[in-house]
């Protein structure tokens, strides 16, 4: 095993170990000032609990990013691609508190989005294209993040589940990628494994039932850095966007199968509800089940998809085809169910 392999399980373990203490502290501040979600007819919660717990994995974070740049474990250049998505964090925290209006949270997000995309500038792969063509792909990146930054947001509605699904998908993508690049580029991930081990150390006090919940500090963040890593990751040709969406299907199906059927009913698709697919099945099988059941769905198939996507090239859409079209039927299945 070379040093990077090492370094990497360290930093995983040190990462889980911090994470898990700072959310632990935060818990202590939270019930000391009274920063608790209240529960209304909306919530699937039945008991006030502290909110804003994402400041546990995003301080560990921010930390841990720091200290891989003064290690010189990370280049500044990556480290700075990635820096703007905690401001997202701050914006979060500040709206968990506060209830910022919706302008001001999308303005922050589109800000952070632009600031992110000057940088990745995920039109440098069409050569000699013509300036409209670049312009076409960069809106298609912005609106791309801006879409997973809010569907992490919407989906954070029970115990463990958005925890869980960055779990799920950035470990899996993590793993496909190691499969591919040579260990000693392994230190190019390390940011990755630095959020990984936190947000698995949050999980453990936002477990159901959870003693803290992430809130939109925490949701925001790791939308937007899901988001941002599977279009450096794609740009990088370190793994398929195919894989990455395939990888996030539990949350993409079940938020955009939401937001349509919502958006035909004429209902306010910014209200707080709980229509999600996820959330009937939480009022009839209890969170836990629902959320081990989102484990097994990643493991025991959208991981496997997205591994044999990597392997058939040409295949991509009609492999992300069936790796949804199973998705599909649960969510028709739920709803004509609960």
């Amino acid at each position: 095993m070379q040093k990077e392999s090492v370094m990497m399980l360290c930093i995983l373990i040190a990462a889980g170990l911090a994470g898990c203490f700072v959310t632990w502290s935060y818990l202590r501040f939270a019930l000391k000032k009274q920063i608790l979600d209240i529960p209304n007819n909306r919530s699937s919660h039945s008991t006030p609990t502290p909110s804003g717990g994402g400041v546990g994995f995003v301080l560990t974070l921010a930390v841990g990013m720091m200290v891989l740049l003064i290690s010189g474990l990370v280049e500044s250049g990556q480290l700075l691609l990635y820096a703007p998505l905690l401001s997202l964090a701050l914006v979060g925290y500040l709206d968990d508190r506060h209830q910022l209006p919706i302008f001001w949270r999308l303005l922050a997000q589109v800000l952070v989005v632009l600031i992110v995309l000057a940088s990745l500038n995920p039109g440098t792969f069409l050569i000699d294209a013509p300036l409209i063509l670049v312009l076409l792909v960069t809106f298609v990146a912005g609106f791309y993040m801006l879409w997973l930054i809010n569907l992490f947001n919407f989906m954070d509605g029970i115990d463990g589940i958005a925890s869980v699904q960055l779990i799920m998908v950035l470990g899996g993508a993590l793993v496909l990628i190691m499969l591919k690049i040579p260990e000693q580029d392994y230190s190019d991930i390390f940011m990755h494994i630095i959020l990984l081990g936190a947000v698995a150390g949050f999980m453990l006090w936002n477990w159901a039932p959870a003693k803290i919940f992430m809130g939109d500090t925490g949701s925001l963040l790791l939308g937007a850095w899901i988001a941002l890593a599977s279009l450096e990751t794609a740009q990088r040709e370190w793994l398929s966007i195919y894989s990455w969406i395939i990888l996030m299907g539990v949350f993409i199906t079940d938020a955009s199968y939401t937001l349509l059927s919502r958006l035909l009913a004429g209902e306010n698709f910014y209200q707080a509800h709980r229509s999600h697919a996820y959330q009937r099945a939480s009022r009839v099988y209890g969170h836990r089940f629902v959320v081990v059941s989102v484990i097994a769905i990643n493991i025991l198939w959208l991981f496997p998809v997205a591994c044999l996507l990597e392997y058939c090239k040409g295949w991509e859409l009609a492999l992300t085809f069936l790796a949804y079209l199973p998705l599909l039927l649960i969510q028709i299945v739920i709803r004509k169910a609960m």
